[in-house]
């Protein structure tokens, strides 16, 4: 326990009286609370209140708390304090059991250094106190283990909860999203600063504190050359590591905060920035002196810590006789914007039953409000989470430090809130440690990165608990009414390996371990051989509870009735999803399961997604004194031709394009002139259920580019590979797969080719672009109820934009993956992929699909050969009527 200031104390003491009349719950009730609060003598014990003397205990009428009685309820609070902070807390509680309404009684137990343990053992037998302090990632180990209250049907109820002025005096964002969970309450806060001496700052000729980075770097390094003096003294703690980040523009965490990101570039410029200070002798480490004391004494002009220490250092400046005028400020930050890291403990209810629930949420409610919050903070010397609890104290007046650190709050960010942080701080402060001695920074911190996940995992593997009773509940109507899927263990065959397969397993292995519903999912790669193996499967009736299928083979699927219909699914008031949710998702991956030769049943959902491009040679349209590629198919040919006709076309074989002669390229062409059905393909009849070649679209894109190919604007011949082909500047412009992105970077490397490219949509004739986009799709077969459920619940959590996110951001620019939400691929459009990836990526909005019909393999044969016949000189039309006849009789032949 810090020692407190004794002057502190005798004023805050003045300003500050414990407050005595309390208000809460409202009510009646014929108990009286005979108890003493544990650590209050008799004589010292409050005098309690007839009931007579009490407000009424008023019990809510509606809501979720409805009918809840918490009279004359004993809620145990575990806690850590012990000495002078006990004795403060215990006579705080006594006031609380004396007056309070509903004749709650608090009982205090101070567990000290074992509380969590303590917590871990009781989450296990069930025996859970009433109410418990903790810190973040406390909370979310007792979350995985089912073992807290959300505390948001409470803040908001109408009787129980907070005013909307009560919310708002809570300082910055510490209960902002109000419907969201709440699994702890704040009381109060401490945030980390970095002290600096103001006059020796002035002596070196700098007006005022550090504004950025780099004014930070010349104030140490000034410093540094004074006699015996160090500009700044590093911390290897975690919390530092994350500040420095946050200086940066970064973060720790990945973009969902359910795990560690420590070798994105934030992390790594700082670190960097860091080992630089220290490299030049602008900075020290591990020095024998405490950093307090070398603050004190002149020999270090920033410190940084928490605002906790705001009195020790005080006391060590006084100590030293030290007349100088210090003060405390954020890390500085490159855009000047603070946003410090804030902790502190938080008050959890722990999941009981409902009164005991109700019964400590009343004592918390009073414990935070402005007048209790004052009194506790003279006891803690920790900052407010209350404006109002601060107009108490006058804490400016009192220690200016503390307004300085106080005024930093609503701007901060809380450290990390995970269950496997305390073994992560080590790690991290075991890496910088190597760092500073010397060890690469990039290749350190990817292993950091990958412990500090691991041990994530563990924690997450290792803390969860059976589920409880009444979590993920059937639904009580619907069409999926009565069916439960807890406790179900479904099977998973798709096609990845290697590191995908590993990443994969890491994110069942999270699902599995924190899944309310207990369910288990066990991953089998089937490779190249899924199509097969599912096939045999329906032959012998043992299907997966899961499978990875395109949509030609969810039609041969659903022919043989091995698939579920998802529809019921996505449209289930308890299961389904929000029109948020679907709004969320392109709309042409989203309408791709849909089978409308199957009476309009949703046979896949999306997983992953590609888009069909044009590659170019950004350099060499400039030369061709354009600078964009063209977005018209006048200017496409225009260039094209320009390119065939350019004076070393011959010698070198250049050509605008190479056409292909697949279903993909027709498709395409035809979506560029417009050729776009009511079912959302390019190649569709207007129900979506059979094929329209011969459409005006069709026609005219076919036209089109044999006017191209007569021209000797572009080829259809192409030596080695497509890319080989681009990287060697014989071809402007290629069309492939966003997938291709890799091969074509990989081979204008290889072909040390330094000219500038990209990819793009088609040239189209219409107002908007529309790309050909391709996917593979989650299918359920048809197993039983409750393993189509629990497949639909991994289904739905594996697609939300958290995990979405962590898997396109693992393989997408390897891959070619696409993400299938508009919000994913918002969050990465400014990170560190590909300009090509992202160029891809900003094409998934227009995109529309291929046919998806049972027949279309054997279609698309038949599509080469016609388009092939008519760049030989076959009538367009004639062939085209042709191919559309007999892809549709094959359709309803296979149909049969």
């Amino acid at each position: 326990m810090r020692a407190k200031k004794r002057n502190l104390v005798v004023v805050l003491a003045l300003l500050v009286p414990v407050l005595l009349i309390v208000t809460a719950c409202g009510g009646k009730e014929d108990v009286t609370p005979k108890a003493t609060a544990v650590g209050t003598t008799a004589e010292s014990a409050p005098e309690t209140l007839p009931e007579m003397q009490r407000e009424p205990c008023i019990l809510a009428s509606s809501g979720p708390l409805a009918g809840i009685d918490p009279r004359g309820q004993t809620v145990i609070w575990w806690h850590p304090y012990s000495g002078a902070r006990e004795a403060d807390l215990q006579a705080m509680i006594a006031d609380f059991n004396a007056a309070n309404a509903c004749g709650i009684t608090v009982v205090a137990e101070n567990q000290g250094a074992a509380l969590r343990e303590k917590m871990r053992a009781a989450l296990a037998t069930g025996e859970l106190p009433g109410l418990v302090v903790g810190d973040q990632y406390d909370q979310a180990a007792y979350t995985l283990a089912n073992g807290l209250t959300d505390l948001a049907a409470y803040i908001g109820a109408d009787t129980w909860g907070l005013s909307p002025e009560d919310r708002e005096d809570f300082v910055g964002a510490f209960l902002a999203g109000g419907d969201e969970p709440h699994f702890g309450f704040p009381i109060t806060r401490t945030v980390d600063v970095l002290f600096y001496n103001e006059t020796w700052l002035e002596e070196l000729r700098f007006t005022g504190p550090p504004t950025g980075t780099a004014t930070f770097k010349d104030m140490a390094c000034a410093a540094a050359k004074v006699k015996d003096a160090e500009g700044y003294i590093i911390r290897d703690a975690a919390s530092a590591i994350a500040a420095w980040t946050d200086a940066f523009s970064g973060t720790i965490f990945n973009n969902d905060r359910t795990g560690y990101s420590y070798n994105n570039k934030a992390v790594i410029d700082a670190v960097t920035f860091l080992k630089e200070l220290y490299d030049e002798g602008c900075a020290s480490f591990g020095t024998q002196e405490s950093p307090v004391a070398q603050f004190a004494a002149r020999r270090a002009l920033f410190v940084q810590g928490s605002s906790a220490d705001i009195p020790v250092y005080r006391s060590a400046l006084e100590t030293a006789e030290n007349t100088d005028e210090w003060a405390v400020i954020a890390i500085p930050r490159a855009d000047a914007k603070p946003a410090p890291l804030v902790s502190g403990s938080d008050l959890m209810i722990p999941a009981t039953n409902p009164e005991t629930q109700l019964a400590a949420w009343a004592f918390l409610k009073w414990f935070a409000e402005p007048k209790q919050q004052a009194g506790w903070i003279r006891a803690t010397e920790e900052l407010p989470v209350r404006s109002g609890s601060v107009a108490a104290l006058d804490v400016k007046a009192l220690m200016p430090q503390w307004g300085q650190a106080f005024e930093l709050l609503p701007y901060g960010v809380h450290e990390a809130q995970l269950a496997s942080y305390p073994a992560v701080r080590e790690a991290v402060a075991n890496a910088f440690d190597k760092i500073l001695q010397g060890d690469d920074i990039r290749g350190t911190l990817s292993r950091l990165h990958f412990d500090a996940n691991e041990l994530q995992k563990k924690a997450l593997a290792e803390g969860i608990l059976p589920p409880k009773a009444g979590l993920c509940s059937p639904a009580t109507s619907g069409p999926l009414a009565g069916v439960d899927p807890r406790g179900q263990t479904l099977t998973w065959w798709h096609p990845y390996s290697s590191a995908r397969e590993a990443d994969l397993q890491a994110m069942l292995d999270a699902f599995n371990a924190a899944n309310p519903c207990g369910i288990t999912v066990v991953s089998e790669s089937q490779g190249d051989a899924l199509s097969d193996k599912m096939t045999d499967a329906i032959t012998a009736g043992e299907l997966p509870g899961l499978a990875v299928a395109d949509p030609h083979e969810q039609a041969t699927y659903a022919l043989a009735n091995a698939l579920t219909d998802m529809n019921a699914y996505l449209d289930d008031t308890t299961w389904g999803l929000s029109p948020a949710d679907r709004a969320d998702f392109f709309p042409a991956l989203l309408a791709q399961g849909v089978h409308p030769a199957f009476d309009g049943q949703r046979l896949g959902f999306p997983l992953t997604a590609s888009v069909e491009v044009l590659f170019y040679n950004q350099t060499w349209l400039e030369t061709l004194r354009s600078s964009a590629p063209p977005t018209t198919t006048a200017a496409f040919k225009t260039l094209t031709c320009a390119v065939a006709k350019a004076r070393d076309a011959v010698e070198t074989g250049a050509r605008g394009y190479v056409l292909r002669d697949d279903a993909a390229t027709l498709a395409a062409w035809a979506a560029a002139f417009g050729g776009v059905s009511p079912a959302g393909g390019a190649v569709l009849n207007a129900d979506g259920d059979g094929y329209a070649y011969n459409t005006t679209a069709v026609i005219t894109a076919v036209m089109y580019l044999k006017d191209l190919y007569d021209g000797g604007c572009i080829t259809s011949t192409v030596a080695g590979t497509p890319g080989a082909h681009f990287a060697a500047r014989r071809a402007l412009f290629m069309f492939g797969s966003s997938a291709d992105i890799p091969l074509y970077q990989a081979a204008m490397d290889a072909a040390e080719n330094t000219d500038v490219w990209g990819v793009t949509t088609l040239p189209y004739s219409g107002t908007v672009p529309a790309p050909i986009v391709h996917g593979s799709d989650f299918i359920i077969p048809a197993t039983s109820p409750e393993t189509q459920l629990a497949a639909w619940i991994f289904l739905k959590w594996f697609t939300t934009p958290e995990q979405q996110a962590q898997w396109v951001r693992a393989h997408a620019p390897t891959s070619g993956d696409f993400p299938t939400r508009a919000s994913v691929a918002a969050q990465i459009e400014g990170e560190q992929f590909a300009p090509q990836w992202l160029q891809a990526l900003a094409l998934l909005p227009y995109g529309v699909h291929e046919p998806q019909l049972i027949s279309y393999p054997s279609t698309r044969d038949a599509v080469t050969k016609t388009f092939n016949q008519i760049m030989q000189g076959a009538d367009p039309k004639t062939a085209l009527d042709r191919l559309t006849r007999e892809a549709n009789a094959s359709q309803k032949k296979m149909m049969k």
